[in-house]
């Protein structure tokens, strides 16, 4: 399965990875409990998206938070970061992306792109918005388009 996001739109919230293992997903990833205090609205966002900041709500954090189910990821994983994001650090991405190897169950790549912001994908440098979406359509050819018998 595919599940499409518009751009905008956050699955921060909408799924703790592991919840479908095995469908094929974009999602932002967030580990919230971490967003709260590293993040520039993670203070504000965090609490009005958790109904509750860390301290009251510190349960609810750490079950919403992916990276703690990063063992059950079966999908292959492409994680695509700003270096200069502010909005979703970039040791959220690493840290998922180290899960992910450690795990090992499915193929995982992460590409770091520097001075990119997180909006990066639309107003950032010309080479990278490129860079971007070419590897998104070389992923899916290579996973979703693989017949069963690996060809």
């Amino acid at each position: 399965r595919l599940r499409r996001i518009p751009v905008g739109e956050h699955g921060v919230w909408s799924v703790p990875y592991g919840a479908q293992p095995d469908s094929l997903q974009r999602d932002i990833v967030s580990r919230n409990e971490s967003m709260h205090g590293t993040s520039d609205i993670g203070m504000w966002f965090c609490t009005w998206g958790m109904k509750g900041d860390i301290f009251t709500h510190r349960e609810t954090f750490r079950r919403l938070s992916p990276v703690n189910y990063v063992d059950r990821v079966t999908t292959p994983t492409l994680i695509l970061q700003g270096e200069a994001d502010d909005r979703c650090p970039i040791g959220q991405g690493e840290e998922f992306y180290i899960g992910l190897v450690a795990a090992g169950k499915a193929p995982a790549e992460m590409v770091r792109y520097p001075g990119s912001s997180h909006s990066f994908r639309l107003n950032g440098r010309p080479s990278h918005r490129l860079d971007y979406y070419r590897l998104i359509v070389e992923w899916l050819e290579r996973y979703l388009l693989k017949k069963p018998d690996g060809n």
